[in-house]
């Protein structure tokens, strides 16, 4: 599936954190929005992304970054009353596109993967 949309980045907590507001348009199931809260947890190294969308998912994503440019993370949860997780690995390719290599799971068993490339 393509997707088009804007993904708008501000800085939250008094410049200690980022949030973003995304909005997609998709071809199934149409109309994505997605917002996201990022802070960093200088106690563990990890970053932290609480996001929320309006297909009623709320989740708290935990990442860290692999090199100075790769950020590697997940969440785990339920899904349908079903066990549930998700990888993602977002990319910083140049100061104008990132990658987001995103991996979907139920049981145990691939559900969904998307493969994105955002451009400024």
């Amino acid at each position: 599936m393509k997707l088009k949309g804007k993904w708008s980045f501000n800085t939250a907590a008094g410049g200690w954190g980022l949030k973003s507001e995304n909005k997609f348009e998709v071809e199934e199931p149409g109309t994505y929005e997605l917002d996201n809260l990022f802070g960093f947890d200088k106690e563990t190294g990890t970053l932290h992304i609480y996001s929320l969308t309006n297909m009623a998912e709320i989740h708290d994503h935990t990442a860290a970054w692999s090199d100075e440019n790769t950020l590697n993370g997940g969440y785990e949860g339920l899904k349908d009353g079903k066990n549930f997780r998700e990888d993602f690995t977002i990319k910083l390719v140049s100061p104008d596109e990132i990658t987001i290599d995103y991996i979907e799971k139920v049981n145990g068993q691939v559900d969904s993967i998307m493969n994105m490339i955002l451009r400024k």
